[in-house]
């Protein structure tokens, strides 16, 4: 018999109407919610949020969303969850936008964190690597991750960011995710 712990299973979003309810009894215990079907839209994430909390509740959910979903309404009902929650953090974000939404979360106590690349786009620089991390922590997350991270090879160095430049940024996203990320537990 598997270790249903190590095990992962995959819903459509037309599966998880049905299956919701059948998780606990399936003994799972978190579900990633990474489809922006269910996330991307208020409406739709309200709904799948009011199954989750009617069905099972006594799941972890970590949902992948897109921030502009999140106000008043959509926060009480993540409260009813144990929950946490990932959003990605690039160049092209809308800083003000997201800093109001990362202070909404952080003053109804829900966990989130961002998804932060360290070598994103083709003209990345250190500096803009540094500009995102900063904006991040200036937010008060109580997470940052870096995919990259996990990488076997660093990425090869660029025009406009250097073999040096991406070793440092990898030095500092390291550093994050263990003494910012794994060293405390919220804000």
């Amino acid at each position: 018999m598997q270790n249903l712990a190590e095990k992962e299973i995959y819903y459509s979003a037309n599966q998880f109407k049905n299956g919701l309810s059948q998780l606990v009894e399936s003994g799972v215990t978190k579900l990633i919610v990474h489809d922006p079907k269910i996330t991307s839209t208020k409406d739709k994430f309200l709904n799948f949020l009011e199954s989750a909390s009617t069905d099972a509740p006594e799941v972890f959910y970590v949902f992948y969303l897109d921030p502009k979903v999140l106000d008043k309404e959509v926060c009480f009902s993540l409260s009813k969850l144990y929950c946490s929650l990932q959003i990605s953090l690039d160049n092209s974000v809308d800083k003000k936008m997201l800093t109001k939404k990362a202070d909404l979360l952080n003053r109804n106590g829900l966990v989130f964190g961002f998804d932060l690349e360290i070598v994103g786009q083709k003209n990345d620089t250190v500096k803009i690597f540094r500009d995102r991390l900063d904006f991040a922590l200036s937010t008060y997350p109580n997470h940052i991750d870096f995919s990259q991270l996990g990488l076997t090879n660093l990425p090869s160095a660029t025009a406009s960011f250097s073999a040096k430049d991406i070793k440092f940024a990898f030095d500092c996203a390291f550093a994050c995710s263990v003494f910012y990320s794994a060293g405390r537990a919220v804000p």
